[in-house]
């Protein structure tokens, strides 16, 4: 079930040696990472201290409990491929489909969806339009394998496209294809207005699911685009575009800060990991963390749904007129 996710063991966080978390065993790294500016992504910290991050005072009224990491939670992002077993090429990843789907079926998940590159980021060996149908049809065979051994895991198609000048870098017939579309901005301009106009252009898009990392901040390293962070909530709020959580810790994006406003807008939030090989699954328990920090619960949250409501739920927005 889910708890076989590791758990830290341990973390400390100071100005000089920045955030280190140490794992129970061998199965995920060490990392450490730079302090997260002006404070760390717990409200209270003093050093040494357990993994859930406090809730901030948004309100006296207290928030209803955060149950995310239970054996309901579903994954619903990553980009996880880095090559196929045999001779086919994906993205930026480590993983073949087969270990995924073998890994989150062990880890007692319904699903996940894979969301590789698209061929605008090239130096991430994004995928065209001929090479995302090659892996389509690979998913297909590999769901209909774990239907014969009788798993009720299933592997969702997807992509995450970028967000380029004209529009999406790939056409909305192939788009149409996909169970989830993830929308990012990786080559953002100078301009605030440009970056939002963007933003909400891909938000209008029928068949884009999320917007991922959104301010596009990388912590210590670069900070968020310029952009209307409001104006873009407002438009996924209009459109029924999610918002993703993005929980890698050199990412936490968008920022906890934020939530409390798209909630207030009925806006969604999808917790991902940004995961580029299995291990990262790991950092969904991060995820919860500063959800929870941004008052959000676990209906705010779309990957807690199981597999037949979330599949409605991907086909609903392209179905409004």
């Amino acid at each position: 079930m889910i708890e076989t996710i590791p758990e830290p063991e341990h973390i400390a966080i100071s100005k000089s040696k920045g955030i280190q978390i140490d794992w129970k065993d061998g199965h995920l790294s060490k990392y450490t990472l730079g302090y997260l500016r002006d404070e760390c992504p717990c409200a209270s910290c003093t050093g040494a201290h357990g993994t859930e991050p406090q809730k901030s005072d948004y309100s006296s009224t207290p928030a209803a409990p955060f149950p995310m990491f239970k054996a309901t939670l579903k994954m619903l992002n990553v980009e996880a491929v880095g090559h196929y077993a045999i001779r086919i090429e994906w993205s930026d990843g480590h993983n073949t489909l087969e270990e995924i789907a073998d890994f989150m079926d062990n880890l007692g998940l319904a699903y996940w969806a894979i969301t590789d590159h698209s061929k605008a980021s090239f130096q991430a060996n994004g995928l065209d339009e001929k090479r995302l149908r090659e892996q389509i049809s690979e998913i297909k065979k590999i769901n209909e394998k774990l239907a014969k051994r009788g798993s009720e895991f299933r592997l969702l198609t997807g992509i995450e496209v970028d967000i380029v000048k004209s529009g999406l870098d790939l056409a909305d017939e192939i788009l149409s294809e996909l169970d989830v579309v993830v929308a990012s901005l990786h080559v953002p301009s100078n301009d605030e207005k440009e970056n939002t106009r963007r933003l909400i252009r891909a938000a209008e898009n029928k068949y884009v699911h999320l917007i991922a990392h959104m301010t596009g901040r990388l912590l210590l390293e670069r900070e968020p685009y310029p952009m209307d962070v409001r104006a873009v909530i407002d438009a996924c709020a209009q459109t029924g575009t999610w918002l993703e959580l993005n929980c890698n810790p050199y990412r936490f994006d968008l920022d906890w800060r934020h939530w409390p406003y798209a909630k207030s807008k009925g806006v969604k939030c999808v917790i991902n990991p940004d995961a580029h090989r299995n291990e990262n699954a790991g950092f969904l328990r991060l995820g919860a963390g500063m959800a929870r920090k941004g008052w959000l619960e676990q209906t705010d949250v779309i990957n807690t749904l199981n597999l037949k409501v979330l599949l409605k739920k991907l086909k609903g927005k392209a179905q409004k007129k």
